[in-house]
C-alpha cells in the first residue's frame, strides 16, 4: 500500500520495507483506479511494501478498508536483502474474480494519474479511523 493511502487508512506510520511476492499478479479492477491481487504463474512477481508489526486493531481497520471483495492471506514475502518474511496480503476472493480485467495494473501509472483521484473520491477514510482504531 502506498504511504499516502496507508497513513489515511491506519492513521499512523509503521516500520516498513520494500518486498515482493511471487506467483501473484496485480490486475486492474473494472472501472476503478486501484488493483486486485490474484494468483498467477510461478514466474509472476508483485513488488510492494511490508508494514512491520501491525497491531490487531489496525489489521481490523485494514480489513474494513479492503472490504468484502478481498481476503487477508498470510504469504511468504521476499525482502530485497534476500530475507523471507511472512506477511498478510489482500487477495481478491474467487467469487469476485469477474471484477478483474485481463490487463495488469501499473503502480507507476497510479502514482501519476490515479492516486489523487482515489484519495479525493474515497469517502471512507474518516469512518475507518473512528471504528476500532487504537
Amino acid at each position: 500500500m502506498f504511504p499516502e493511502i496507508w497513513k489515511r487508512v491506519v492513521g499512523t506510520e509503521y516500520n516498513n520495507a520494500p518486498a515482493f511476492i511471487t506467483g501473484y499478479q496485480r490486475k486492474r479492477i473494472r472501472n476503478e483506479t486501484y488493483p486486485g491481487l490474484t494468483s498467477g504463474d510461478l514466474s509472476d512477481l508483485v513488488r510492494g511494501v511490508i508494514y512491520m508489526d501491525v497491531c490487531h486493531a489496525h489489521l481490523g481497520v485494514l480489513d474494513r478498508f479492503e472490504g468484502n471483495t478481498y481476503e487477508r492471506k498470510r504469504l511468504d514475502c521476499r525482502l530485497l536483502d534476500g530475507g523471507c518474511v511472512p506477511a498478510f496480503v489482500y487477495i481478491v476472493k474467487q467469487e469476485y474474480a469477474y471484477l478483474l480485467e485481463d490487463a495488469k495494473w501499473d503502480p507507476d501509472h497510479f502514482l501519476t494519474h490515479g492516486i489523487r483521484q482515489f484519495i479525493n473520491e474515497y469517502a471512507g477514510f474518516r469512518e475507518l479511523q473512528h471504528k476500532g482504531s487504537p
